[in-house]
């Protein structure tokens, strides 16, 4: 029997705070940081999303996902987002 996963239950202390840190990474400077993030964040999504209810999905797009995406969209030219990446990991020049 597979679990479903509920908004009321204890899992959403757990997978909020572990989406929502990998969300924010994703706006590392550092290319390899925010790269891996995302990574790592599709990949649990990918792997154990079925598992997520449909209120629960609403919370991670409004949450996790369209931040990242509204990042990419509507730089505000800052130093977030896809834009302000550091591409040299080898630090400074």
């Amino acid at each position: 029997m597979e679990t479903t996963w509920d908004d009321n239950e204890l899992h959403l202390y757990f997978w909020f705070p572990l989406l929502s840190g990998l969300s924010k990474l994703t706006f590392d400077r550092r290319a390899v940081v925010s790269i891996s993030a995302l990574e790592v964040l599709f990949d649990i999504l990918q792997y154990h999303g079925n598992t997520f209810t449909a209120k629960f999905w609403k919370k991670v797009f409004d949450g996790v996902l369209f931040p990242v995406f509204d990042a990419v969209l509507l730089p505000d030219g800052g130093d977030e987002g896809a834009g302000g990446r550091d591409t040299d990991e080898g630090g400074e020049e």
